[in-house]
């Protein structure tokens, strides 16, 4: 009997969010806030038709295989072709925000020490679902402000295993002696536990992988990863340690063995479902009540964390990308409390550091967050947007670097972007001895490019910056950025300072391509045709196949 109860609770969940999750992506919102509302509304302190107990534990799979998946994804050859940067402004965000919110949650809200560095360590952390999601879905994933964002949430969510550590450490009334005894315990046993995983991994290969009757059937695969993801974070919880640690270092351990795609692609689905549950979890576990209680409380800390976060952010990132719309845009991309957060508070409020009152300031921080966010990066970047146009002597981003002197130029032609593709079209154009302007959004690439080509260093939806460059007089314009809401409005700009000017641009999915050539481009490259026949091509050649 209790088996049906349970099961019925699971569907119960799951229904209600999938009618949530597609009123809400009708309305043109994020699925995301349908879980999280029908939590609310739904949960034991709302209408009390879903049970904690049941929710609570069966999300705990989730975020087991989404740390799991995490894993996976940061393979050593990964992690180090990010550079210096990323670390670096992920290591100052949150060690700043940690250290802030320390002095003003302790010294001028006058809560303990123990419990302003649990708010701390949670609110430096963003939702890397929400962020990633929302910006696939804008088209905006290979912005420069979307890259921004990325980077930062891969580090923020490796910080998120150095905080499990650290918490598994310390309690509540320990002296600092013990808390350093207890650390250097907590580390002895990750060590520990990863060694165990290693040989159980390698035991696996040894014996598993290598028979061939285990890849005659797809389910191997998918048994295989449920084993690996959720044994080892049992095998965390018997060492005493956080199963996400365990689930996480599990995925790390194997992100480069020949299987780790497949078992990404296996458990995703799984994975999914599960998330859905964690999600509409974190809303059932805000209370509603406590919440209408303690409601100017709560707002003043949600708007003490967001003003300590988005300054952190914005001031760290300007300073490394020295760009005041993707800096400000990028800030609003990580507003959200990350759904990790809820793990940070939940082992806090386990080891009695932090009282009910604290976890649920943080608990419904997430929901709000996370519910605000979409709506507050459209308003940033409409806020943005009217003082870039305003205020231009002051957010003046263009500056053209050649010889220290400025050019009049005709016939020329325009490369928007210097990344990889960029940096082809201008050799190509090169050979023929074009005159050529380059506007890029990283300043750093001026040193490298030729004396005897102007370098601008801004954006193309600035219509000075395109005057600057020439645009009246210029041959051709070439973007080869992918951004596709900055290439529809650059065209637009572009066609309205020049009716004759030759646009070519690419677009990276082949249904864009009747949009760009309504908007005014003359030329679209498509990239996933030219994928294709490259593949196609390379496939001809390997096989040697022939037309006999």
């Amino acid at each position: 009997m209790e088996f049906w109860l349970t099961l019925e609770e699971i569907v119960g969940v799951l229904g209600l969010s999938l009618l949530a999750g597609i009123f809400f992506q009708r309305i043109g919102h994020p699925a995301l806030i349908g879980y999280l509302l029908i939590g609310l509304l739904f949960g034991p302190f709302g209408l009390g038709i879903i049970k904690d107990d049941i929710a609570s534990k069966t999300s705990e799979i989730g975020i087991v295989l989404l740390l799991f998946l995490l894993g996976l994804e940061f393979s050593p050859k990964r992690l180090k072709s990010f550079g210096i940067k990323p670390y670096l402004e992920g290591l100052f965000q949150i060690s700043l925000t940690v250290i802030i919110s320390i002095f003003v949650f302790h010294f001028v809200m006058h809560k303990n020490i123990n419990e302003s560095w649990i708010i701390g360590s949670a609110i430096a952390l963003s939702s890397t679902a929400a962020v990633l999601k929302f910006l696939i879905d804008r088209g905006e994933i290979d912005s420069q402000h979307g890259r921004i964002a990325v980077g930062i949430l891969l580090v923020q969510d490796i910080a998120v295993i150095i905080l499990l550590i650290i918490l598994n450490s310390v309690s509540a009334s320990a002296s600092v002696v013990s808390l350093i005894l207890s650390f250097g315990i907590t580390l002895l046993k990750t060590c520990l536990l990863i060694i165990t995983i290693w040989l159980s991994f390698y035991l696996i290969s040894r014996f598993i992988l290598s028979q061939r009757g285990f890849y005659q059937t797809r389910e191997h695969l998918v048994i295989l990863a449920i084993i690996i993801a959720l044994g080892s974070a049992l095998l965390a919880h018997r060492f005493g340690l956080s199963a996400t640690l365990g689930s996480f270092i599990a995925g790390l351990l194997i992100a480069e063995n020949r299987i780790a795609h497949q078992l990404k692609g296996d458990i995703v689905p799984i994975q999914s479902i599960f998330l859905v549950i964690f999600f509409t979890s974190i809303g059932m576990m805000a209370d509603l009540n406590w919440f209408i209680k303690n409601f100017w409380d709560t707002i003043l800390f949600i708007l003490t964390i967001l003003v300590i976060k988005l300054t952190i952010i914005f001031l760290i990132v300007l300073f490394f990308r020295r760009n005041f719309k993707s800096s400000f845009l990028s800030t609003f991309c990580l507003l959200s409390v990350s759904e990790f957060a809820f793990v940070v508070a939940s082992i806090g409020k386990d080891k009695q550091i932090i009282e009910y009152d604290v976890f649920e300031l943080i608990i419904i921080s997430i929901v709000i967050t996370m519910i605000i966010f979409p709506y507050a990066f459209r308003f940033a970047e409409m806020i943005v947007n009217r003082l870039h146009k305003k205020l231009k002597s002051v957010f003046d981003e263009s500056h053209v670097i050649h010889n220290g002197e400025e050019m009049d130029l005709e016939g020329h032609y325009i490369i928007v972007g210097y990344g990889p593709v960029g940096k082809k079209v201008v050799d190509a154009l090169d050979n023929v001895g074009a005159e050529i302007v380059i506007i890029d959004l990283n300043p750093f690439h001026s040193p490298y490019i030729k004396e005897t080509h102007f370098f601008i260093f801004g954006d193309m939806t600035s219509a000075d910056l395109l005057q600057m460059a020439g645009i009246k007089k210029a041959k051709a314009i070439i973007i080869t950025t992918p951004d596709m809401k900055s290439l529809l409005t650059g065209i637009a700009i572009i066609r309205s300072l020049n009716h004759e000017i030759i646009i070519i641009c690419r677009s990276v999915f082949s249904f864009y391509i009747p949009e760009l050539l309504k908007a005014g481009a003359d030329i679209v490259i498509d990239s996933e045709a030219i994928q294709g026949d490259e593949m196609a091509e390379k496939l001809i050649e390997t096989l040697d196949i022939s037309n006999e």
